[in-house]
């Protein structure tokens, strides 16, 4: 087991009196400490769509934010557009803007809720977290001990399955501090900021199978340009669950999907595109 780091309990953002987001230094994305880790802005448009709606009866069914640009670690101002809202379905887009520049945009998509037999996709049974032991991703003790702490080294991160043994990768990860200071982050922020983490988990994935020579010339690093979340429900407790399958890749384009999961079942799907870096 890796050494499990102090959590900390510091908010990744402050709101400030303008209305924009002060991103904490332990927003820091692994790329660099300027950047903000790219879950965290995901959380911001989730929250930013949610609000814009209003609506209990829908449910958000897709999420696609699209990180074509770091968000830097500056005030980030969070603005929410409706594009069309129906009787049945309702579009929204938010963005993520610094400096005047737009940096990250998401596309929502919400889906009136009517009762039918509820199914979810079959998948095995994941051991609860309070039954394995307190871990972090790969590197997160490095990065602590050099100073390049941020939100990957701050969650709380526990191995169901580390792969390679004929089964996916599967992790389950708590946010154990405020997103946004003074606010309790909601069940689709938590979702929205988990998903970024399929592309460290589609490389655990990628990673076994090099090791077991099912991938020539495998162990690149790659970065996620997007991510695009698809919900049939609210997920429920602190604690997500992600099961990561490698997409694959090809000349320095690969994908990944994951597997969302809480305590009550399967609650969702996500994807990414990622470039080599």
């Amino acid at each position: 087991m890796a050494d499990a780091p102090e959590i900390t309990i510091e908010p990744m953002f402050t709101p400030l009196p303008d209305g924009r987001f002060m991103p904490s230094p332990l927003s820091r994305a692994g790329w660099s400490p300027n950047m903000v880790s790219g879950g965290l802005p995901a959380a911001l448009l989730a929250r930013a769509i949610e609000r814009a709606h209003g609506d209990g009866g829908l449910q958000l069914s897709r999420l696609t934010v699209d990180l074509f640009r770091p968000a830097p670690r500056t005030p980030l101002e969070v603005v929410a557009r409706e594009v069309r809202v129906g009787r049945r379905i309702a579009v929204y887009d938010a963005s993520v803007i610094a400096d005047g520049v737009e940096v990250t945009r998401a596309s929502g998509l919400l889906l009136r809720r009517s009762e039918t037999p509820a199914t979810a996709r079959d998948m095995p049974p994941i051991a609860q977290p309070e039954d394995l032991e307190r871990d972090a991703f790969p590197g997160a003790a490095e990065d602590r001990a050099e100073g390049r702490a941020g939100f990957a080294t701050e969650i709380e991160l526990r191995w169901a399955s580390r792969g390679g043994d004929g089964t996916p990768p599967t992790a389950w990860i708590r946010i154990p501090f405020p997103i946004v200071a003074g606010e309790e982050t909601t069940p689709i922020m938590r979702a929205a900021a988990i998903a970024d983490f399929a592309n460290r988990m589609s490389q655990v994935a990628r990673s076994r199978q090099t090791a077991l020579g099912r991938v020539p010339g495998g162990g690149t690093g790659f970065i996620n340009a997007d991510v695009t979340l698809y919900l049939h429900r609210d997920p429920v407790d602190e604690w997500l669950a992600i099961t990561a399958f490698d997409g694959g890749s090809t000349m320095g384009i690969g994908t990944a999907d994951i597997v969302l999961s809480d305590r009550e079942g399967v609650f969702g799907h996500a994807g990414q595109g990622q470039l080599a870096n």
